[in-house]
């Protein structure tokens, strides 16, 4: 017999003594949806507590595009969200991360282009009618920015101290190299 969310959480019911549940995920009582927040819970807390073999998923993080958007209407740069951005469609794609500062300088300027945007980031790059090529250089002490994955719960550190990180928000910044393996 395969353990079931629905199991645990009717032996968790049966220890309370309560009545159990059909199914977790589609009963509506009070208990159940309870019990189901609680699993959730309480799942992701061991998840985090301890390196579970079976919960480990190695990964080869890149370093995140930024994303910069040209208005050929307005002439001017706008800020966007996080993506992973290329040249394409009339755009760059960018994001730079809170406490940067720097400013635009671009080379090479074609016709609707604004020189001296103010915006945040030390970027330098070349411009065309699609947009412009950059890469932006934090001005902390690390140099890379890495997205966390979409179901990241918690980093299991293979060598202590080996690699400087921080992780902030969705994203890890790291000193050490364009890829994390």
């Amino acid at each position: 017999m395969a353990i079931t969310k629905t199991n645990i959480v009717n032996q968790g019911l049966l220890a309370l003594g309560e009545l159990v549940c059909i199914d977790v995920d589609s009963d509506s009582t009070k208990r159940a949806t309870t019990m189901k927040e609680l699993y959730d819970i309480k799942l992701n807390y061991l998840l985090r507590k301890y390196d579970w073999k079976f919960a480990i998923k190695r990964l080869q993080l890149v370093v995140i595009d930024y994303k910069l958007e040209f208005d050929a209407e307005t002439t001017a740069f706008v800020v966007s969200e996080l993506v992973n951005g290329a040249v394409g469609e009339g755009t760059v794609e960018y994001l730079l991360t809170n406490g940067t500062s720097g400013a635009l300088w671009l080379s090479n300027v074609t016709t609707g282009f604004v020189d001296d945007e103010n915006i945040t980031g030390d970027i330098a790059g070349d411009a065309t009618a699609n947009g412009i090529e950059f890469s932006p250089t934090p001005v902390n002490e690390f140099d890379y920015i890495f997205a966390l994955p979409s179901d990241y719960i918690k980093l299991i550190e293979l060598y202590p101290d080996y690699i400087k990180y921080n992780i902030e928000k969705n994203m890890i910044l790291c000193g050490e190299s364009d890829t994390l393996d």
